[in-house]
């Protein structure tokens, strides 16, 4: 091999970059990074090597990365594409069914009863007034109500908003991308404050291009504190790429020794880091996004994200992560893996506000990832359910998932549904407000055994169909008391009944019911002598038979569920 052989076999070794896996923020990095590098190819491998412990890339293959990186950002902050799309739909319509046809389609959009044209006009306006907001907007056009008094002065304003938002685009896109980062990453580069125009130029200068034709200045002295096997880059600062819940920005200079806000990282994790928030996955709630971390290999990691952009699309109610464990056992089914439910963290935050993300670290053994795979369905059944105390909201799912995850699911939450039910039954309590019945909560028991069953490996021999046997007995002495005009005991006895299961008081509980049956001269159930063999049974016992109590006599609805 001569000279120039070597030469540029070493150029080659240098131009590929290998970056492995770190912290939680980086590895959202790490996919905010093969996402935007990624985007507009079918094939990923063109341009990044994914393996278990790293990737790598060539500088060369940043070439378009600023462009890439803006439209992702402006994608996901989303602003303009709504605004766009609303104002296009409505020219559309315009032109298609003509302005007397407009009247009419309006009018049904927004539900208007009266077919004027100034109420069709007054809804319209309002409408847009209410997305055009911003200064990026408001600077080419501000609308006032009283500049349109008529429906052709509405459809000239649609087609002068609607060129506007084709014109600026490439305006648009800086800006937001600007606004939607600044909160993020810092002050730093494009993102300054006092940086009004040409926000890609500076990206592609800053950031790009030095990285790209290697250009960057190395410091002297130190290493990246982060990956310790590239030069750090000369004055990097706290406010490029990190975030504040790092503890690192321009705000905490008085930490920093000296007063030196320079940091020792290197171009590439810089990079990274500033990646993060490409990583995430808008969930439904406004503005929070999801991040799935996974500390075995970064393959796992990017199948993970993936995955749940897929059931996030899929799924727009408030049982996304059921279906997201559901989708992950079926998909470690399906390559045999081992551990793609074992040690991984879900990441919640908002973006765009300045509070610490929520992080649920999750150890999930095979016996509870199939426990939720084979009662996914019937979990999903509470997604829509929930309690509130005062303005505290309680989603049963969540509640239920957590526990799950948590390996703590008893039947405490069985009695505290009841409790707060009972509650919201004594018109006196006016702060507690619930959307579930007994019958619902009875599912809850069903699956709390399924669980003691299944997770803690518990031995209970009781059947689906003899727990509803028991929830059936308590609809009997419902019908019981309401045949002998004493429907207003039902909710006295269910709390005495409620209090004696909850404090493992079997004589109590059994003493009451005794006085019931001999009262209504009814024969008391064998049933009952089942209460005595153990703490689980009894609760199962108790918590069934005070459902029936108290709900619905029909279940046919729901024995099949």
């Amino acid at each position: 091999m001569n000279e120039q052989d070597v030469l540029n076999k070493n150029q080659t070794k240098a131009d590929v970059i290998r970056i492995e896996l770190g912290d939680w923020l980086f590895n959202a990095g790490i996919v905010g990074f093969i996402k935007i590098l990624s985007r507009g190819s079918e094939d990923i491998s063109e341009k990044i090597n994914i393996q278990d412990s790293y990737i790598e890339f060539k500088r060369s293959d940043l070439e378009g990365f600023t462009d890439k990186f803006f439209e992702t950002a402006f994608e996901i902050h989303g602003k303009y594409d709504s605004i766009f799309q609303y104002i296009s739909q409505l020219r559309n319509e315009i032109e298609k069914v003509g302005k007397d046809g407009m009247l009419d389609t309006i009018a049904k959009r927004y539900k208007i009863n009266k077919l004027t044209e100034e109420e069709i006009l007054k809804t319209i306006l309002e409408e847009i007034i209410k997305r055009w907001k911003g200064v990026a907007y408001e600077s080419f056009k501000k609308i006032r109500k009283t500049d349109f008094k008529t429906l052709n002065d509405l459809q000239g304003l649609i087609n002068e908003l609607y060129k506007i938002l084709k014109d600026q685009r490439i305006f648009f896109v800086e800006k937001e991308v600007q606004t939607f980062l600044r909160g993020i990453v810092g002050g730093g580069s494009f993102l300054n404050k006092s940086v009004s125009k040409g926000q890609k130029n500076i990206f592609q200068k800053d950031f790009e291009e030095p990285i790209k034709e290697k250009k960057n200045k190395e410091d002297k002295k130190f290493n990246c504190i982060y990956c310790n096997s590239r030069k750090a880059k000369a004055n990097t600062i706290f406010n490029t790429g990190l975030v504040f819940y790092q503890g690192l920005n321009k705000d905490t200079l008085n930490y920093s020794w000296g007063f030196n806000p320079n940091l020792p990282l290197c171009e590439i994790c810089e990079l990274i880091y500033f990646c993060h928030w490409a990583g995430y996955t808008k969930s439904l709630k406004n503005k929070t996004y999801l991040f799935i971390n996974d500390d075995s290999n970064i393959r796992s990691l990017w199948k993970k994200n993936q995955l749940l952009a897929k059931v996030i699309e899929q799924d727009k109610k408030e049982n996304i992560l059921i279906n997201y464990f559901y989708e992950l056992l079926l998909l470690e089914e399906r390559e045999l893996s081992a551990y793609s439910l074992q040690n991984i963290a879900i990441i919640e935050t908002d973006l765009e506000k300045d509070i610490m993300p929520k992080i649920l670290s999750l150890h999930i053994s095979r016996n509870q990832a199939h426990f939720i795979k084979d009662n996914h369905e019937k979990l999903k059944w509470f997604a829509n359910k929930y309690y509130k105390i005062k303005d505290d909201y309680t989603n049963i799912l969540h509640e239920f998932l957590r526990l799950i995850l948590g390996r703590k699911l008893d039947f405490g939450l069985t009695n505290r549904l009841i409790k707060l039910y009972l509650q919201k039954l004594d018109k006196t309590t006016n702060y507690i407000q619930v959307n579930y019945n007994p019958t619902e909560i009875q599912q809850v028991v069903l699956l709390t055994v399924n669980y003691l069953k299944t997770v803690k490996q518990k031995s209970l021999d009781m059947e689906q169909k003899h727990i509803w046997h028991i929830y059936h007995l308590g609809n009997d002495m419902q019908k019981k008391l309401k045949e002998k005009q004493s429907e207003n005991k039902i909710n006295g006895i269910a709390y005495r009944l409620l209090n004696a299961v909850r404090a493992n008081d079997k004589s109590t509980f059994l003493n009451v019911l005794l006085r019931l049956y001999i009262g209504y001269d009814m024969e008391v159930p064998k049933n009952f002598v089942n209460t005595l063999e153990s703490e689980e049974k009894f609760q199962i016992i108790g918590y069934s038979y005070i459902n029936g109590l108290l709900g619905e006599p029909f279940l046919d609805k729901y024995e099949s569920k």
